[in-house]
């Protein structure tokens, strides 16, 4: 979520109802707020905890309001500092607000819609993974029965 005047804060939170949430939030915390992104990403919960712990230094609460402690300021140094190293070793170069912004962009995360997509990444990949290993075993099963099978 997103907030006006605060444009440099972003609140990072799971919920199963967001509009709700969103009102819930926006009635009850200064400013105006509004969702960013609402998406369904597998291990969401998981995802909260990690980006929560991993920030906590960003961590900028209100004094009062629904979800005030989930607020960050929105650096974000892990996509920041990714841009700079696949740009230094591409050895492409670009304009030096570009990369500013990589760090800090106004109004939206950067940092934290990163691990949303990792989150959301690994959770299909574990799904492919899952059929994957079903199939195999069906395979595995099929080869040794038709090996035993008489001739």
């Amino acid at each position: 979520m997103t907030n006006l005047p605060y444009f440099w804060l972003n609140k990072f939170g799971i919920s199963d109802h967001t509009k709700s949430r969103a009102k819930n939030v926006s009635d009850t915390t200064p400013g105006a707020v509004d969702t960013i992104i609402d998406a369904s990403i597998p291990y969401g919960k998981t995802c909260e905890t990690f980006v929560h712990g991993f920030y906590f230094a960003l961590r900028k609460p209100f004094d009062k309001g629904s979800g005030r402690t989930e607020w960050f300021v929105i650096f974000s140094p892990v996509v920041g500092g990714l841009t700079v190293w696949i740009t230094g070793a591409l050895k492409i170069k670009l304009h030096l607000l570009i990369y500013a912004a990589c760090f800090f962009c106004p109004g939206i995360w950067l940092d934290g819609l990163f691990w949303m997509m990792v989150f959301w990444a690994l959770g299909n990949f574990f799904k492919a993974a899952q059929i994957a290993l079903i199939v195999a075993a069906v395979m595995a099963a099929l080869y040794l029965y038709t090996q035993t099978y008489p001739k």
